[in-house]
């Protein structure tokens, strides 16, 4: 699958304007930030370290996230935040019941789907994690659902199902940064 040439901003400058971002957001948390701001920190760190390969940007990452945590640590999103960060460091069962308590305590039944799905996709639950991904691209059928969804049945070794989902979420795309698209369909578009 090519993309067309010039429909996304070029690689080296989406990394600029990424770095600056987390360049940014550490001055703010340097100076009392949030847990939205602290979170947003972690995510950015973890996207260009896994964009990067760069351990120490994850290591970064997962203890900005912590720190987010300990400002509300019973609240739905630090349970989410929690869940997120147990099962990217494949402790699965820890993240699916956080995932649940996070549920339980009022946070968006879309996104622990989505967590969710990508638990069940990661521990090979793959029928499982189908109607979930499947459910959550008809209900939403952005880059994110059908980049998931695309990943899922490449996994699973449905190729033709796979490129039509790959086609279909490059299409629902209207950003212009190839890091979302890289984030979004080339894993489980966590």
């Amino acid at each position: 699958m090519m993309l067309e040439r010039g429909r996304y901003t070029s690689g080296r400058i989406a990394l600029a304007n990424l770095s600056a971002s987390i360049d940014g957001l550490e001055r703010d948390r340097l100076e009392g930030a949030a847990f939205d701001s602290l979170l947003a920190l972690s995510k950015h760190l973890f996207l260009r370290g896994g964009l990067l390969g760069r351990i120490a940007d994850h290591d970064r990452a997962e203890s900005i996230a912590t720190e987010a945590v300990d400002l509300s640590p019973g609240s739905a999103r630090a349970l989410y935040l929690r869940a997120q960060i147990a099962g990217r460091f494949h402790c699965f069962g820890k993240a699916k019941a956080l995932l649940d308590q996070a549920l339980a305590s009022g946070h968006s039944k879309q996104e622990i789907d989505v967590e969710t799905a990508a638990l069940l996709q990661a521990t090979g639950h793959y029928d499982e994690a189908l109607v979930l991904r499947a459910e959550l691209a008809k209900h939403d059928p952005g880059i994110n659902t059908l980049g998931g969804l695309a990943t899922l049945l490449a996994e699973m070794d449905q190729w033709d199902a796979a490129e039509a989902c790959y086609s279909a979420a490059l299409d629902a795309d209207d950003g212009v940064s190839p890091l979302f698209l890289a984030r979004n369909c080339s894993s489980n578009g966590e």
